[in-house]
């Protein structure tokens, strides 16, 4: 069995708050407020990110000025090499307050004790509310993020939209782009609600079948993700990825939806979007 950390809890804290680059094309008046974000983020400094929040700080995840330092603290325990490339790509002003639109790209890499290579990589779209040269409020409008374990995961290309309708039928693809060839592929998907309360859940178990099984092309009885340890079970891949028809909730409401994708030893993938369910 492969243990590892939630996706969908660092993602949480990775994306609750992002440093803020000043694109060349737009002129932001906050361009100190960037500036000051952008050192405390890659200083790693949980007390002067508070400091540039407003106390009554609100984020659609549902993180506080109180309760985004223990998340992003979580997350840099994990990947304490993040680095930040963000650049604003709108402003727009509305008396003393300040809408800030922006592209963040983020990268790192980790070894777990056994030398194995972890590397992290995300794109985030986002909204900053600023307000006497602090955040008020943040608002994910998209999310891409994905981790690979091992020297040679597969490539996966995800096809998801960011918005759905409620109750509209919508597709989604997570496909393996090289040749399957002979190799073994196996894999699942499964889904989380966006919420700072996944920060208190357990580690992520990978279940991956045996090699008797792969060779047998034994299906596994594969639930998504238990409530109890999240444990995801994978199971060997009949065709090159997977192709489904998904309904949305008929309520608004905000999910991640995770592909895990491995060739049998060769690496993993784990591909994690946002999906955002509105009226």
């Amino acid at each position: 069995m492969i243990i590892a950390r939630l996706w969908t809890l660092s993602t949480a804290a990775f994306l609750a708050f992002i440093p803020l680059s000043v694109n060349a094309a737009v002129t932001s008046p906050s361009q100190s407020l960037v500036i000051a974000l952008d050192s405390a983020l890659n200083a790693k400094n949980l007390g002067a990110i508070s400091e540039l929040l407003t106390p009554d700080y609100t984020h659609d995840d549902g993180y506080t000025r109180e309760t985004l330092p223990q998340a992003l603290q979580r997350l840099w325990k994990q990947y304490p090499n993040l680095t930040y490339k963000t650049e604003i790509i709108s402003s727009d002003m509305n008396g003393e307050t300040e809408t800030i639109e922006t592209l963040t790209t983020i990268n790192g890499r980790r070894s777990n004790p056994s030398g194995q290579l972890w590397k992290i990589t995300g794109t985030i779209r986002s909204q900053q509310v600023v307000q006497a040269n602090r955040i008020r409020s943040q608002s994910i409008l998209s999310e891409q993020t994905r981790i690979t374990i091992g020297e040679k995961p597969p490539t996966v290309m995800v096809n998801l939209p960011d918005t759905v309708t409620v109750g509209k039928a919508y597709k989604y693809e997570a496909v393996i782009q090289e040749p399957i060839n002979d190799d073994l592929f196996m894999g699942t998907v499964f889904d989380n609600p966006v919420s700072p309360t996944l920060l208190n859940q357990k580690q992520l178990q990978l279940q991956l079948p045996s090699i008797a099984e792969l060779l047998s092309g034994r299906t596994r009885r594969t639930p998504a993700v238990t409530n109890s340890n999240q444990t995801v079970r994978l199971s060997r891949l009949a065709s090159g990825g997977f192709f489904k028809i998904g309904t949305a909730s008929k309520v608004p409401e905000t999910r991640w939806i995770s592909a895990v994708l491995a060739r049998h030893e060769g690496g993993i993938t784990i591909a994690t979007h946002r999906l955002r369910t509105v009226r």
